[in-house]
């Protein structure tokens, strides 16, 4: 029972690949429509973390009746729209002298905005850093979302707790 107790209280199996560094919120009103625009420049794998982030963020914000579209590049006109750009950090590969055993690593951050086209003006800010040990997967994307929804969360930008 000790072992257990010990990891709730440390958080034994979450993830680490993603942090909150900070986050701004003027005026939160939670939003029911938003236009997820990434501006990403990726090579190798990095579309797959991607992939993990969209997948979850989308399906996360319909299940609480936010209804969300994913495009890259800008958003055209006047829509709420949630902005991922990259903010520094490295992206390092390795690979084995046979070019057969290649290792991709993430260790930077996304600068993430909410502009909300009701306020006109943007509502909601943050920076989370993203670290990965081996080369990114879906999950790792997965975390990325989770780590961002639960921010929007807290900062009552998204109504829904489930």
């Amino acid at each position: 029972m000790r072992s257990l107790l010990l990891c709730l209280a440390v958080g034994c199996g979450a993830s680490r690949t993603a942090t909150v560094r900070w986050s701004s919120v003027e005026q939160p009103t939670p939003i029911d429509t938003v236009v997820v625009s990434e501006s990403i420049q990726h090579a190798a794998r990095v579309g797959v973390l991607f992939r993990g982030f969209e997948t979850r963020l989308q399906s996360e914000l319909a299940g609480c009746g936010v209804k969300t579209t994913i495009l890259h590049g800008a958003p055209d006109g006047d829509v709420t729209h949630l902005s991922v750009a990259p903010d520094g950090g490295t992206y390092t590969m390795v690979s084995a002298p046979n070019n057969e055993d290649v290792t991709t690593k993430i260790d930077g951050a996304f600068k993430l905005e909410l502009f909300d086209q009701r306020a006109h003006r943007i509502t909601w800010r943050g920076i989370v850093d993203i670290k990965t040990e081996s080369t990114p997967e879906v999950s790792d994307g997965e975390a990325f979302a989770d780590t961002v929804l639960a921010r929007l969360r807290s900062d009552g930008v998204v109504a829904c707790r489930s």
